[in-house]
């Protein structure tokens, strides 16, 4: 019930401006993650996260870390491992150990 008022807003502001690439990303981890059986969707996770990632020409090494938990969560886990690889490869070429050591401790509770 706490993530309910969180997802409302969050389709009310994709309602608005359905390409809001911030607002895809946190509510495609939401549905990926959330254990409140009402909120958790890994499909809608999966086109959500598809979405954003499109829309950034899947350079973003965040939002394809929010798709890798997307595809775990719909148990596509070979889509997951290369998505999280894509990931980690591009927080690699940025130079971003910080990000780098988040994408690994995530792709980790996904194996």
């Amino acid at each position: 019930a706490q993530m309910e008022p969180a997802v409302a807003h969050l389709q009310a502001a994709l309602r608005l401006e359905p390409e809001m690439v911030s607002a895809l990303n946190i509510i495609a981890l939401i549905q990926a993650t959330s254990a409140e059986d009402g909120i958790r969707n890994p499909k809608a996770a999966l086109a959500n996260a598809r979405k954003a990632c499109a829309l950034t020409e899947e350079k973003d090494p965040i939002l394809l870390t929010t798709l890798a938990l997307a595809y775990a969560a719909d148990g596509q886990k070979e889509a997951s491992r290369q998505a999280s690889e894509k990931a980690l490869r591009i927080a690699k070429e940025m130079g971003e150990p910080d990000l780098v050591a988040r994408i690994e401790e995530m792709v980790q509770k996904i194996k």
